[in-house]
Order: structure tokens, then sequence, then C-alpha cells
């Protein structure tokens, strides 16, 4: 059952991730944009209402839920010249429920 509710939920997040992709992933190749992937804790019982938070906002290309440590990784594109921290504070970190985060800046895609 599980199983099947996270399914349709992921398929979501996978819609999400082609809406954004149509609006305007050629800009993000052009350099104004830094990808940075997001891992997050969150509190017990709280990772579907964090990932709907977060889907809500439309700040992200990718949300998956992962095994291990960490719930959530996100990947997020965050406009040049923007400070990493202060945009992944003001915009995933005030969302209740979650614990704990762990942020991967990218350099170069191969």
């Amino acid at each position: 059952m599980l199983g099947h509710v996270l399914d349709k939920t992921l398929r979501r997040y996978i819609v999400s991730q082609d809406k954004f992709c149509q609006t305007g992933p050629n800009s993000f190749r052009g350099n104004t944009m830094t990808c940075v992937f997001v891992q997050l804790q969150c509190m017990p019982g709280q990772t579907y209402s964090v990932a709907d938070q977060i889907y809500e906002r439309e700040i992200i290309s990718e949300l998956y839920s992962t095994s291990g440590e960490f719930d959530l990784l996100m990947k997020i594109y965050v406009p040049k010249g923007e400070d990493i921290g202060k945009y992944i504070h003001d915009h995933v970190l005030n969302i209740p429920g979650i614990a704990r985060s762990l942020t991967t800046m990218t350099f170069t895609a191969f």
C-alpha cells in the first residue's frame, strides 16, 4: 500500500519536473543558474507533508524520496549571484517538519 502511495506521490513530482523543464532548462545551460542538490532529514511522520510543501512552492527541478540518513533529495537551480545558503534558508528550510539538511553544490555536468 505504501509503495502505491509513494509511486503516486512521486509521479506528481515528475510532472512538476517536466513542467519546470519546459519552462526554461535551456536558460540554465547558459550559466544563469547554479545547480544545487539538497538532502533533507524530516521529523518522524513528516516526510510527505514536507514534500507536499516543497512541491507547492514550485522551487525545485526534481524531488525524490531516498533511503538512508536523509528522507528527501531535491535538485534546485539557484539564480547566479544569489547567496545559496540564504536562498535555501528562505525558500526551503522554513518548512515545518525539517530536522536537518545537507547541501551539495555542483560545478561541472558531464
